[in-house]
């Protein structure tokens, strides 16, 4: 099944499924095998149904419903195939939303245009989510979850509260990520792009990687916050010594023109494959 909602003016949606129907196996009876002499149970093996592809188009689109295109479950066999789903047109989220597109294989999730509103978005695929828009530069979203790999094409990403990639990040362009906190359980791959970071807390767990004149910024959302980079450097802002061997971009930037707070370094601990380490920020510096 493949659902196209396209409309000349605006679309306002609540929740749309497409999901896969479910498939359930009761055995039915035993056989009687001559050759190897054995009883056994018929082994009869059933799929969930595929899921629809969900494309929706509109000169805006506000969304207050989950969106789910999942594969059907099978207690014999395999989950059904997910769905893709694609936004051509820009979005506003007017409640909280979760789009899902789980299955044997995910569905492709795509957004074509900006996202908006002050709500909670997760995202949940195994497959590549493409970003070719900003997201929350108009109305900044409440928080961004993503479960797998993504694709940013987009300049700018803005919630007020966290922001958390738990799968790899490829960027597509220069991005600057604004949250009161960020988390990525994965690798960051800006090739010859800038990535900022803007936030006052950050777990990082995979290397960041860039090429050519790529420059890596990590910047305190509220200009006081202190930051310590390395084993036992005290701060708001605290970057362990793993951290800091994730941070493998040519140039890597950390605090603002506008900070303010004490920034405390252990030196021992800094990335040697950084060629160019700089700390920017308008009070002072410590080393441990």
């Amino acid at each position: 099944m493949i659902l196209v909602v396209s409309a000349g003016s605006s679309l306002t949606l609540g929740s749309v499924v497409t999901d896969g129907g479910n498939s359930t196996y009761s055995n039915s009876g035993r056989y009687y095998d001559s050759g190897d002499h054995n009883w056994h149970n018929y082994n009869n093996s059933y799929n969930g149904g595929n899921a629809g592809v969900i494309s929706l188009t509109g000169s805006s689109i506000s969304l207050s419903g989950n969106i789910s295109a999942a594969g059907g479950t099978s207690n014999t066999g395999n989950s059904g195939l997910g769905g893709a789903v694609s936004f051509a047109s820009p979005l506003l989220l007017t409640d909280n939303l979760s789009i899902t597109t789980t299955g044997q294989t995910d569905g492709a999730i795509s957004f074509g245009s900006t996202i908006d509103g002050n709500k909670s978005l997760t995202i949940n695929t195994r497959r590549t989510t493409v970003l070719n828009a900003n997201i929350g530069s108009s109305n900044h979203l409440a928080s961004l979850t993503m479960s797998g790999p993504v694709t940013i094409n987009a300049s700018a990403i803005t919630t007020t509260g966290t922001q958390t990639y738990n799968g790899a990040i490829t960027l597509g362009a220069d991005v600057t990520l604004t949250a009161s906190g960020i988390t990525t359980t994965s690798t960051i791959s800006a090739g010859n792009y800038d990535l900022t970071m803007i936030a006052d807390a950050f777990n990082l767990g995979g290397n960041i990687t860039g090429s050519g004149t790529s420059v890596l910024t990590i910047q305190p959302k509220t200009n006081g916050t202190t930051i310590g980079l390395g084993t036992s450097a005290p701060g708001t802002i605290s970057l362990a010594a793993t951290e800091l061997a994730y941070l493998r971009t040519p140039s890597v930037v950390i605090g603002g023109s506008g900070a303010t707070g004490l920034i405390t370094v252990n030196a021992s601990t800094i990335n040697s494959a950084v060629t160019n380490f700089t700390l920017q920020n308008s009070g002072s510096s410590g080393n441990e």
